[in-house]
């Protein structure tokens, strides 16, 4: 292969440089030291350069580059992805299907599958389409941030491992009914890349369906309302939603689903209320919102004040009669 070099200022942190490398090990990218707002990836069977021009971010240094298959993706802090396909100089795609940093990404060996996982305990699970990832299913990761991915050859494997030390197998294809749940979640009138599963699903025992926490995100500073998505365990897809949040929640909410002990409700955390739904009806019967207090701590690092108590779970008394609430 050709040998080529560039110049680094003493002290630069070369220990990320591994996943500068694509899957196939014949390109490699750099982020150049003059030239901040760009990224330069040189082919190294081709023996040529290409220029990444890199998505505007008031953080360029929290920018991070994954190789899938011949191109790149390019993460910024908040979630959002940028998808650069072989050759591309600038992205075609933005995907935001995490609230917090990539933490790993992994292709098949065609590059047309595409499994990315975050801080936020869950993996994503994507199709190429004609040039555009469509995201295919939300897998929950609880075992912390996941550091490494793997994907089989055949795109029907995952391998995931985090923080816990242990590593998990993922069924891709459905047929074992592990880690394929949950198709792209619909909400009516919102545009499904901008939204995000933000908690496990529940199964409820009033209409066997799933109940699962939704949120419309498009980025920290526009952060939209959390829904109950009713999912049919059947076929994995959405068969409608209830608005279960008053107001947006802020930074980067894990919030919960718990149904009462009978089935007929469940209730969603949503960060600063708690609704109460009745499943049949596909209602929201009851709205819990505590009193506020005078400054709360958000996930995102802000410091929040005179705002009602955050909320991060729930759960019922046996007898159904009392919900509990887990504050932050």
């Amino acid at each position: 292969p050709p040998v080529f070099s560039e110049e680094l200022p003493a002290g630069w942190d070369t220990s990320g440089w591994e996943h500068g490398f694509s899957t196939d090990a014949e390109t490699v990218d750099l982020v150049t030291t003059d030239r901040p707002s760009e990224m330069v990836t040189r082919d190294l069977s081709a023996r040529t350069t290409t220029t990444l021009t890199l998505p505007p971010d008031p953080d360029t240094a929290g920018l991070f580059s994954f190789s899938v298959g011949r191109g790149w993706l390019v993460g910024a802090p908040d979630g959002t992805a940028y998808w650069y396909p072989p050759g591309a100089t600038r992205w075609t795609q933005r995907i935001a299907d995490h609230t917090s940093s990539v933490s790993a990404t992994a292709t098949d060996a065609t590059g047309s599958v595409l499994v990315t996982a975050s801080a936020g305990e869950r993996l994503v699970v994507s199709d190429l389409v004609a040039g555009r990832w469509e995201r295919r299913e939300v897998l929950p990761a609880l075992g912390g941030t996941v550091h490494a991915l793997a994907v089989n050859r055949e795109g029907t494997r995952a391998y995931s491992s985090g923080d816990d030390g242990t590593v998990t197998a993922w069924d891709l294809t459905a047929r074992d009914g592990f880690g394929a749940q949950i198709s792209t979640p619909r909400v009516a009138g919102v545009d499904t890349g901008d939204l995000i599963v933000i908690g496990d699903p529940v199964a409820t025992a009033a209409t066997r369906d799933w109940v699962v926490p939704v949120m419309h995100w498009k980025k920290t500073e526009e952060q939209g309302p959390i829904f109950a998505v009713f999912v049919d365990p059947r076929t994995g897809e959405a068969t409608g939603s209830v608005q279960a949040s008053v107001r947006p929640p802020v930074g980067w909410p894990i919030q919960a689903a718990s149904p009462s002990p009978d089935g007929r409700l469940v209730a969603i955390t949503t960060g600063f209320s708690t609704a109460v739904i009745d499943v049949s009806r596909r209602k929201v019967v009851g709205r819990v919102t505590l009193p506020a207090v005078p400054a709360a701590g958000a996930s995102d690092g802000q410091t929040l004040h005179n705002v009602p108590e955050p909320v991060a779970a729930s759960a019922w008394s046996a007898d159904g009669r009392r919900l509990f609430l887990l504050t932050k």
